[in-house]
């Protein structure tokens, strides 16, 4: 790349519009104007000589020159960044971040209402844009920059990404306490699963899963009424039908009170989750990302 005759600004459109997938979303975080973005890109397409981002049957993506720039235009603008505001400290208060995770139901049952509470009694100007599991690529998204952080049962063994251990979390299965089958009994056997009817996850998101494949090893049979997308759909199902789920355990004693569940272990022996929040190694240079990860660590401190 010749920068003798670059606008140095356009790099940064560029790195909002592959963070974002969005013009206008770019714009909005840059306070430009969508037409503003719009030729920003245009030009540094003459500068690169490759289209950059493409539309192809109605989705907008990255060209794979622009995927392969991305990851070193960002930790260029990261340097620049720190080097122009060396020994600078991240105010929450004054900060209009945008933090990006990959979060699964539970973890953001957990972790994102202590969060919010914090950024709204003190008035915070930070904002958190959060993602599913499902369709995600964890992760790619990291090493490319895509998202802050991402929340996996184990941590990862990969060149450039780092884990913090968060807590540990086993699988319980749910009913309401006045289960007509299920209500007074203080375990389950396999012979009770295959005969409750179950609340569950569509077909993708259960083989993400240890426990699916736990399940179908003992041979264990189920009877599927109701398939969700979201974890967090089940509890009200279940606290309002005849249904049985299954929950993290956690999560399954955070809403326990509040819809009147009853906690039943499974019927199968299984190993423990390992939660990890993981991150690109750059964040340890980013003030922003450290405060954010010492806040929801210090949510699990007393692991």
């Amino acid at each position: 790349m010749n920068l003798r005759h670059l606008d140095l600004n356009l790099l940064r459109v560029f790195d909002a519009v592959y963070r974002t997938g969005s013009n206008t979303k770019a714009g909005e975080e840059l306070g430009l104007t969508q037409s503003a973005v719009s030729n920003a890109i245009r030009r540094l397409r003459e500068h690169l000589n490759d289209p950059l981002f493409e539309r192809s049957n109605g989705v907008y993506g990255a060209t794979a020159e622009a995927h392969r720039l991305a990851p070193v235009i960002r930790d260029a603008l990261k340097t620049l960044e720190q080097t122009l505001a060396p020994g600078a400290e991240f105010d929450p208060g004054s900060s209009s971040r945008r933090f990006s995770m990959i979060i699964p139901d539970p973890i953001e049952l957990l972790i994102m209402p202590p969060l919010i509470r914090e950024v709204t009694e003190n008035a915070y100007g930070v904002v958190f844009d959060l993602y599913p599991m499902a369709g995600a690529s964890p992760v790619k998204d990291l090493l490319e920059r895509k998202v802050d952080f991402a929340f996996l049962p184990n941590p990862v063994l990969e060149d450039n990404i780092c884990s913090d251990y968060l807590f540990d979390d086993d699988a319980v299965v749910v009913v309401r306490r006045d289960h007509p089958l299920l209500g007074n009994l203080n375990e389950l056997t396999k012979e009770d699963m295959a005969r409750v009817g179950l609340v569950t996850l569509t077909d993708e998101m259960r083989k993400m899963t240890h426990l699916e494949h736990e399940l179908r090893a003992a041979r264990v049979n189920r009877r599927f009424v109701v398939t969700v997308s979201k974890l967090s759909s089940i509890p009200n199902i279940v606290a309002t039908t005849d249904l049985a789920g299954a929950l993290p355990l956690r999560m399954a004693e955070d809403v326990a009170k509040r819809f009147d569940l009853k906690l039943l272990p499974l019927p199968v022996d299984r190993p423990t989750h390992h939660w990890n929040m993981i991150w690109h190694e750059a964040a340890r240079e980013d003030e922003a990302l450290t405060w954010l990860r010492g806040r929801i660590c210090a949510l699990f401190a007393d692991n």
